[in-house]
């Protein structure tokens, strides 16, 4: 007891150091700069982010995972790339936990690791036939370094309950900062800069609310924290999401919400879980059918299901079809077109010069790039992980039922929007997700419950 308290004084020791070294470096440097609050502020982010990488390796992690979008914003605008810093800094996040006993590094499971590695393989293989080598070395290279830190960093930082709460606390908080961003700029979808596009935005409101509904309405013993969990925060990012108008988020946690209604085993959780949800589906039903011409933006996309959908559907229906006739050819069928070369295959570069096409369906994508070797392999990794992501929501219980139901429905909303939207590079996050699954349930089956572990020692008598 006495070395472990001391270990902990030493490692508070050294964020005291490092607290008063920075607040001395802030002073210092504000007084000899030309932007004395911008060089404050950018020391209080240094020291934000050395703190988080001593201790906290999941917010670092989700913080990563939300790069891409941040860095749109010019307020978190750094004189190094956003996503390759915390690339680096959860790295030496995971290095500090593994030197400090907090993160043990042992063999992955290979259902998860064989078919990811796989189409890594294949994407430098395809370099040598591709016929976009610049687009797909650097599609390849994101794939197998930032990908490989989504996936494994997740299945070695997420071992524990507690540090999987962080985690969607800090989607949750920026979530919130989208949710201000938005309110302050008048509902200007087009103008949000916190997320690159609506949809983006779209999605992580329902992040948000899946993450606080399922996980922390469902735990916290607090009545007033439950009341600010259903009366203002869900209904602010199901709100957003409306004004958003992206239909896909919307329909998508539509048939999360229902697919909830079937994880868990019968007990008393998975009876609580569906009286919730059955009664937010019922409610929010009501009042957009009362008070729908408030969404005007969604509602008219909505109606253009009636006219084909609008361009947006259309246009990702041209590139489905062209996946499809590309595939359906030889060699491309084994082979595929390579890495990023359905872009020059469909139509190359659009009118803005800078944003590469793509089916739009991660399933289509890997058979068009990758053949059908490719398809293989990402429809066995999205089996596997969404088998072991059933299995592991039944057979917990408890608070950590709230847990595994809350990491499985999310991560079955990110495969449903993995069908519509993006490339494979704009879905770390469910490979995230799903190296969370196999974390917690490798992590359940180490720890044996207390009656397992008597039955085991108490012999049946002899007749």
């Amino acid at each position: 007891m006495r070395e472990h308290a001391l270990s902990q004084w030493h490692e508070f020791r050294i964020i005291g150091i490092l607290a008063l070294a920075l607040i001395l470096i802030a002073i210092t440097g504000s007084m000899m700069s030309e932007f004395p609050m911008k060089f404050i502020l950018l020391t209080v982010a240094g020291a934000f982010l050395a703190i988080l990488t001593i201790n906290f390796p999941e917010v670092l992690l989700a913080l990563f995972l939300n790069a891409g979008e941040l860095k749109n914003d010019p307020r978190f605008q750094f004189p190094i790339d956003l996503t390759l810093l915390l690339w680096i800094l959860t790295i030496l996040s995971i290095y500090f936990g593994v030197k400090k006993g907090r993160i043990k590094l042992t063999m992955p499971p290979l259902k998860m690791a064989i078919p990811f590695l796989f189409i890594c393989i294949m994407a430098f293989i395809s370099l040598m036939y591709t016929n976009n080598f610049s687009y797909g070395s650097d599609k390849a290279i994101k794939l197998a370094t930032l990908g490989t830190l989504a996936l494994f960093g997740s299945f070695y930082i997420m071992g524990d309950y507690k540090r999987v709460r962080n985690f969607m606390l800090t989607y949750i908080i920026i979530a919130i900062a989208i949710i201000i961003d938005f309110i302050q700029r008048g509902d200007a979808v087009a103008n949000v800069s916190i997320t690159s596009n609506y949809l983006t935005m779209g999605a992580s409101m329902a992040y948000a609310f899946i993450m606080v509904f399922l996980y922390f309405f469902m735990t916290d013993k607090s009545l007033i924290r439950r009341a600010l969990y259903l009366l203002v925060f869900s209904p602010a990012t199901l709100y957003v999401l409306m004004l958003s108008g992206g239909r896909g988020p919307f329909i998508a946690l539509i048939v999360t919400m229902f697919f909830a209604l079937t994880l868990g085993h019968r007990g008393v959780e998975r009876k609580k879980i569906r009286i919730w949800l059955l009664i937010v589906i019922a409610v929010s039903g009501i009042y957009l059918s009362l008070d729908y011409q408030d969404f005007t933006r969604m509602t008219s996309r909505m109606m253009l299901f009636d006219e084909g959908g609008g361009r947006s559907v259309l246009e990702r229906e041209w590139m489905a079809k062209s996946a499809l006739k590309a595939v359906s050819a030889m060699p491309y069928f084994f082979t595929g077109l390579g890495i990023g070369g359905f872009t020059i295959y469909y139509e190359g570069l659009d009118e803005k010069g800078n944003m590469f096409h793509y089916p739009h369906d991660v399933l289509l994508e890997m058979w068009a790039e990758l053949g059908i070797f490719g398809l293989v392999s990402i429809v066995l990794f999205l089996y596997w992980s969404i088998r072991k992501g059933y299995s592991f929501a039944r057979k917990t219980r408890g608070e950590d039922f709230y847990t595994a139901a809350t990491i499985f429905s999310v991560y079955f909303f990110t495969i449903l929007n993995a069908l519509k939207s993006g490339d494979i590079n704009d879905h770390r996050f469910l490979f995230s997700l799903a190296g969370i699954i196999y974390a917690l349930d490798r992590k359940t089956w180490h720890v044996e419950p207390p009656d397992v572990k008597t039955s085991r020692r108490i012999k049946p008598c002899r007749p």
